[in-house]
């Protein structure tokens, strides 16, 4: 529907703190698990982060990070703006991350739940 395509689209990077952070995280190069960390992106009307980005420790400088969330506010990123403000109230839980073929990604399936 168009509800969802509105609601459900990824986000992008519109706001200047994000992107500044997206491109500090970069492909989120990692040589293996240990390496790789979430971050939590902007805030659900009921709680709790939009969705996680994954950043690898390698790669990243995690002071300039937390430098660049702290100007964001609140530890993580301001949500993108939504048509007619609409916000899904639905737990996104932190899949934690994982290093596949040298690159950081979200963990997916239900050992995304640990």
């Amino acid at each position: 529907s168009a509800l969802c395509a509105a609601a459900c689209a990824a986000p992008t990077a519109a706001d200047p703190a994000q992107a500044a952070i997206e491109r500090l995280i970069g492909d989120a190069p990692c040589d293996h698990d240990g390496q790789c960390r979430t971050l939590p992106i902007g805030h659900k009307a009921c709680g709790g982060p939009e969705r996680w980005l994954p950043w690898s420790t390698k790669a990243t400088d995690e002071a300039r990070l937390h430098e660049l969330l702290a100007r964001a506010g609140s530890g993580s990123l301001p949500p993108p703006a939504r048509p007619q403000g609409y916000s899904l109230c639905v737990v996104v839980p932190d899949p934690g991350a994982v290093c596949q073929a040298g690159r950081c990604v979200l963990r997916e399936g239900p050992a995304a739940a640990r």
